[in-house]
């Protein structure tokens, strides 16, 4: 019995040893929030996740994510993932990309990513690294399918702010809504309506009834918290919406046509993967579309497939087209206007 003591104080000893010897991670990467907290199923969560998922398949690394109160703290916080000892900081374009370009100043010896950054910025320091979602090829694909889904044939788009990064979607959306006129022979009318705001789902509802009650009967938001009250306009005049930047047929069943999604989490792994691999050059502005999975629709779609059955086979032919390059999609007025005038 002594012996088996002896055997069992050893063996737990062992353990405690081993455990005490562990090293923990040496490696520190950080996202910036631009909120209060994190949503589930937000675009800022779908970052995180992609970065926890990083973290899992790379145990030498921590990683963390630092809320922000206001945007008055977004310098602050990113200084403060600096002092921390984080060698690579995420963030989001928009809100946050300012104090991550000037905490990028401060800080040359750590890396900075901007996700879904303003693509009017072309030289950029050497640690810092933009990516711009080809949001058109995406929006294109959803003004199809309003194109194809109208009855009234007269659909909408709700922005937020008119900014580079929303008039990408707005682009590719209109040039959608056209390609399908063309080839259905339909006349269709499609309104444009900028609110100013990503925050105020009130004011998208009131835009939206809007644009309802004008005889729209799809609308695609690009208008963030805005946006929501666009999806609450559409199941109160039960009519077609377009989901933003992630899935949100689960919002609304009834009424979501399709989304255009940003597949941020796939982004954010394979570029945090590649920058802890020693194989991503700073000083770089990265585009990711349809090619590179990183913009698309839902692979399932139960509303077209109910009510548009043969509209699917359509859209993953156009999509194939975007990606062997032989479509081109336009992402500000001038090209619009010019393919418009050439292609329509």
């Amino acid at each position: 019995m002594k012996k088996l003591w002896i055997l069992l104080t050893l063996f737990l000893g062992g353990i405690i040893l081993i455990s005490g010897c562990r090293k923990a991670p040496e490696i520190h990467y950080a996202m910036l929030g631009d909120s209060p907290q994190l949503t589930e199923n937000s675009y800022t969560y779908g970052m995180y996740e992609g970065l926890k998922t990083f973290e899992r398949n790379n145990p030498d690394t921590a990683v963390s994510y630092l809320e922000s109160q206001s945007p008055e703290d977004y310098l602050a916080n990113a200084e403060k993932l600096a002092d921390d000892g984080n060698t690579l900081i995420w963030g989001m374009g928009g809100p946050t990309e300012e104090a991550l370009l000037t905490s990028a100043g401060y800080n040359p010896g750590i890396r900075y990513m901007i996700l879904d950054a303003s693509d009017t910025q072309t030289v950029l320091p050497q640690n810092v690294n933009t990516i711009v979602f080809a949001s058109e090829q995406a929006a294109f694909l959803a003004g199809y399918a309003a194109g194809t889904a109208t009855q009234s044939n007269h659909v909408g788009f709700i922005g937020g702010m008119k900014i580079p990064a929303v008039e990408r979607f707005e682009y590719g959306y209109r040039y959608g809504v056209e390609t399908a006129a063309k080839e259905l022979e339909k006349n269709i009318q499609c309104d444009i309506v900028y609110t100013d705001s990503f925050n105020e789902a009130a004011l998208g509802q009131k835009k939206a009834t809007q644009l309802y009650q004008s005889g729209c009967d799809v609308l695609f938001p690009v208008a963030g918290t805005t946006g929501t009250g666009v999806i609450e306009a559409a199941i109160m005049a039960d009519k077609w919406v377009i989901g933003a930047d992630i899935d949100q047929y689960e919002n609304a069943p009834r009424v979501i046509l399709t989304s255009v999604v940003k597949r941020t989490n796939n982004v954010v792994k394979y570029f945090t993967q590649r920058f802890h691999d020693g194989n991503l050059e700073g000083g770089t502005v990265i585009v990711r579309g349809l090619k590179e999975d990183a913009v698309g629709i839902p692979k399932e779609n139960p509303n077209i497939n109910a009510h548009f059955p043969q509209l699917m086979t359509r859209l993953d032919a156009l999509s194939l087209e975007i990606k062997n390059g032989q479509r081109t999609i336009p992402a500000t007025q001038d090209q619009y206007q010019s393919l418009s005038d050439t292609s329509l």
